[in-house]
């Protein structure tokens, strides 16, 4: 997507969280808080905490939650543009709805099939090339950020990239006959939070932060290969 194509959509999300008369009611539904004081969201993502602006919608990158020693640095530039936008939209878009934990593969979200080429190519495919061979820095990446450690595959582990927002990265090491494979789960209620075009990205930002936590010199969240 053109850069000035991220300007307007960030735009319009700040437009419809401005166009919610009830903060407190969003703040419900998303699982954040809201300070009336000072008027902003306080947002969880990725190990780092958020402030989100209400009603302008301004997000400022704040400090690591305390469980998330392997936290990313804080985004700038490009990058804070794009997690902004998956801010804002996480905001508007929840709908409270519990989390079912239920996993469900990327396939079996709205429009699924659609997206599934950018997925796969912007998570899975680098997911396995960088933990398929050493499955538990998998692990190790993922409980840095906050997450726990699941039961799928040679590794898996599972985070709330939002606090209502779960998803689980696993890995197959494979041998001389199977090559060995990746997948991203969801949680069954992914579709109440995020738009699947979103979850690509959320996906892809959640990979390059575990990334980032075991790989010195990795690119940064946000600076995606193309595709």
């Amino acid at each position: 997507m053109p850069q000035t194509n991220y300007v307007i959509a960030y735009e319009t999300a700040c437009r419809e969280l401005a166009g919610r008369a009830d903060p407190h009611e969003v703040a419900v539904r998303s699982g954040c808080a809201f300070r009336p004081e000072k008027s902003f969201f306080e947002v969880p993502f990725l190990g780092r905490l958020y402030r989100v602006g209400y009603p302008d919608g301004r997000v400022t990158p704040g400090e690591p939650v305390p469980k998330a020693a392997a936290a990313p640095p804080a985004p700038a530039g490009d990058h804070l543009l794009t997690v902004s936008i998956l801010l804002v939209h996480y905001l508007t878009k929840a709908t409270g709805v519990p989390v079912a934990g239920e996993w469900i593969a990327f396939r079996e979200l709205p429009g699924g099939d659609l997206y599934n080429t950018p997925f796969t190519n912007r998570t899975i495919r680098p997911l396995v090339a960088r933990f398929a061979a050493e499955p538990e820095r998998l692990v190790e990446a993922v409980v840095g950020l906050g997450g726990r450690r699941e039961r799928f595959g040679h590794a898996s582990a599972s985070l709330d990239v939002f606090p209502r927002l779960p998803l689980c990265l696993v890995v197959w090491q494979g041998d001389e006959e199977v090559p060995a494979s990746g997948q991203i789960l969801f949680d069954r209620t992914a579709p109440g939070y995020l738009d699947t075009e979103d979850l690509v990205v959320v996906a892809a930002e959640a990979f390059l932060a575990a990334r980032a936590a075991v790989t010195p010199g990795a690119a940064r969240p946000g600076t995606l290969e193309p595709t």
